[in-house]
C-alpha cells in the first residue's frame, strides 16, 4: 500500500468538471489498494464573505468514499501577479506535504499554488507525476485562447502573453512582465523535476512539443480514461423528425462555442431545429448574448445536471454538437455522447476528433459556414443521422486499463533515484 497525494484546482462536490470527475473516479478506485489524499482548491471562503487572502488558514479536511480531501482557499493567477508572483497557498501546501508524507505526488493542476509543488516534493525525496489537463503551465489564463476566440500559436512571443494578461487582469504590462518571466522559468524547472509528464492526448502533445518553453522535455501521452458509462444504456434508435433536437452540454463559457452553433442555426429553415444546453451558467453575460442572437431559433438552457441524469435529459436528442474553440485536451462530453449512442459533431482540432470514429463528423474549428453545412444536410436528410448512430466510435480507454498504465508510471517514478 502506498500513500498517494493528488493536487487539483477543485474537487467534487464543490465543482464537477471533466478534470474533477476524472480524479474523483481515479482516487476512489485507487483507495481500494492505497491510502489516497486529495488537496483541492475551494471557493467556500470567498462565497461566505469571510475571505481574507492574508489570513493563515488550516486546510479543511473531509472524507469522501475512502479518500481524504484537504481544501485550500482558491488563489488566482491574477492575484499572484498582483502580489509579485507570491503564493500564500504554496506555504500551506508545504505543510501538508510534511504532515501527510506521501510516497508519491500526482499533480493534476497548479492553479491554486502556481509553480512550486514539484520542487517542494522533490526536495523531500517524493517523486512527482504531472498530468497536463490544459495549457495552464504555459498560459496563466489556462487555454491560450486570445480574446476567447483564437488559439495562440505554439511560438507566441512572451510580450504578446504579457499584453494579454495585463488586459485580462486590469494590470499594467510592466507589472506583469517580471512575474510572467519568473513564472515561465519556474514552470520549466517544475516540469524538468517531474518524474513523468502526462499530456492527455496526441493532439495536445503535438501542440506542446512545438512550444519553445517545453523544448527537450519528455511527454508521455499514455491515454486518458473515457467518461464512465451512463447508468442507462444507449438511447433508443429512431428516425429523427423535424425539428431536430440538437444538444450541447458542459459549463457555459464563450470558449465552448455555443454562439457558433446558434449563428449556424439561425439561417436554417424555420421550425427545422431546436437547441438545448445542459450545464451550469459560468458566464451569465454570455448566456444573454447567445439568447439574443438565437432570435426565432428555440434555445433552452436546462441548467446543471448530475451525470446519472444525462441519459434522461438527452432522451429525445438527435445530435450532440460540441463546437469548442479551445484546444480540447480530452472532452468528457464527447465520451458521454458516444456512450449514449449519439452521433456527434466536433471541431477538427483537439482530442475529441481522435475518438469519434464513424459515430461522428468534424467541421473546421470556428467556421460557422462549415458547421451550418453539416446541420443543413441533417435537416434535409435526417436519415443520415441514423447512419452515423450505427457507426462504431473510436477506442474509449477504460479506467481499469488506464490505471494499469498509470501504475507502471508510478512504479517507475518511485524506483528511480531521488
Amino acid at each position: 500500500m502506498a500513500r498517494l497525494l493528488h493536487l487539483i484546482h477543485s474537487f467534487p462536490p464543490e465543482t464537477r468538471g471533466g478534470i474533477e470527475a476524472h480524479l474523483e473516479h481515479l482516487a476512489a478506485a485507487q483507495a481500494a489498494a492505497h491510502e489516497v489524499s486529495v488537496v483541492a482548491g475551494s471557493n467556500a471562503e470567498r462565497l461566505s464573505g469571510r475571505w481574507d487572502g492574508n489570513r493563515d488558514l488550516r486546510p479543511e479536511r473531509e472524507q469522501a468514499g475512502g479518500v481524504t480531501v484537504l481544501r485550500l482557499p482558491t488563489e488566482t493567477e491574477i492575484e499572484r501577479f498582483a502580489a509579485g508572483g507570491a503564493s500564500a497557498n504554496l506555504a500551506r501546501f508545504e505543510r501538508i506535504l510534511d504532515a501527510e508524507r506521501p510516497d508519491l505526488l500526482h499533480v493534476h493542476h497548479f492553479a491554486i499554488t502556481g509553480p512550486g509543488p514539484v520542487r517542494l516534493a522533490a526536495a523531500r525525496g517524493i517523486p512527482v507525476v504531472v498530468s497536463l489537463h490544459d495549457l495552464f503551465t504555459i498560459c496563466p489564463l489556462f487555454f491560450r485562447l486570445r480574446d476567447e476566440r483564437v488559439l495562440c500559436a505554439e511560438d507566441v512571443t512572451p510580450q504578446t502573453c504579457v499584453e494579454c494578461l495585463a488586459h485580462s487582469g486590469g494590470l499594467r504590462p510592466d507589472a506583469v512582465a517580471g512575474p510572467f518571466a519568473t513564472r515561465s522559468a519556474a514552470f520549466r524547472d517544475e516540469l524538468t523535476a517531474a518524474a513523468a509528464i502526462l499530456p492527455l492526448s496526441h493532439s495536445q502533445s503535438q501542440y506542446l512539443r512545438r512550444v519553445p518553453l517545453l523544448a527537450g522535455l519528455t511527454l508521455e501521452p499514455i491515454g486518458f480514461p473515457a467518461a464512465p458509462a451512463p447508468t442507462r444504456g444507449p438511447l433508443e434508435l429512431r428516425l429523427p423528425d423535424l425539428p431536430l433536437h440538437v444538444a450541447t452540454w458542459g459549463g457555459l463559457v464563450r470558449g465552448k462555442g455555443l454562439h457558433l452553433l446558434v449563428e449556424a442555426a439561425t439561417t436554417l429553415p424555420p421550425d427545422s431545429i431546436e437547441l438545448h444546453h445542459h450545464g451550469g451558467i459560468i458566464d451569465a453575460a454570455y448566456r444573454a448574448e447567445v439568447e439574443a442572437a438565437a432570435g426565432q431559433v428555440p434555445l433552452t438552457f436546462h441548467g446543471p445536471y448530475a451525470p446519472d441524469d444525462l441519459a434522461r435529459r438527452l432522451a429525445h436528442c438527435d445530435l450532440a454538437v460540441h463546437p469548442s474553440l479551445f484546444l480540447e485536451t480530452h472532452g468528457y462530453t464527447t465520451d458521454e455522447a458516444l456512450r449514449l449512442g449519439l452521433p456527434v459533431l466536433v471541431p477538427d482540432r483537439g482530442a475529441p476528433r481522435e475518438r469519434i470514429g464513424r459515430r461522428g463528423r468534424t467541421f473546421r474549428v470556428g467556421d460557422v459556414e462549415d458547421l451550418r453545412r453539416h446541420l443543413t444536410e441533417f435537416v434535409e436528410h435526417p436519415e443520415r443521422l441514423l447512419t452515423l448512430r450505427a457507426g462504431e466510435p473510436g477506442e474509449l480507454l477504460e479506467l481499469r486499463e488506464y490505471r494499469g498504465r498509470l501504475d507502471a508510471i508510478y512504479d517507475r517514478a518511485r524506483q528511480a533515484p531521488h
